[in-house]
């Protein structure tokens, strides 16, 4: 009896707990309209794609010694972010918008994996829209953004 009451305490303060945070206010996070318009003909992972055709269309930033870089692969017209020089943790993203910045939107968040000094996000096409890249170190507030390309 004990040990079912205190499961239903502990049940209840997780509720409270999911409200609260449920309440907060979110960032904008949209997922595409059309999965098929952000297909990248050679798939999401820019690691298979042909080093001589990627370039940074946009100078780097640095927040914190990690660098972000929002790279783009021209035959392909996909786009993603890069961290590097980081740690664990440290955060990498790009952000979408039909003109320089006009009611931008985050695609995805990826962290640098234990172990790490690195990582991309997912590949996106860029038909029609603008991207960058913004990073942040994983134990800092400071977020670093490329320009928009």
């Amino acid at each position: 009896m004990r040990v079912l009451r205190r499961l239903g305490t502990l049940a209840a303060s997780a509720a409270v707990a999911a409200t609260l945070i449920v309440g907060l206010p979110q960032p904008a996070q949209a997922a595409p309209a059309a999965a098929e318009a952000w297909t990248c003909p050679a798939g999401p992972e820019p690691g298979v794609w042909d080093p001589a055709l990627i370039r940074t269309p946009v100078p780097a930033v640095y927040v914190w010694n990690r660098k972000i870089e929002l790279r783009y692969h021209g035959s392909t017209r996909c786009a993603w972010g890069r961290i590097s020089n980081g740690v664990w943790g440290d955060q990498i993203w790009v952000d979408w918008a039909p003109s320089r910045g006009a009611a931008w939107r985050q695609l995805g968040v990826d962290s640098i994996p234990y172990g790490g000094t690195q990582d991309y996000t997912t590949a996106y096409n860029d038909a029609g829209f603008v991207m960058r890249a913004c990073g942040k170190a994983h134990d800092r507030v400071e977020i670093a953004c490329t320009g928009w390309y």
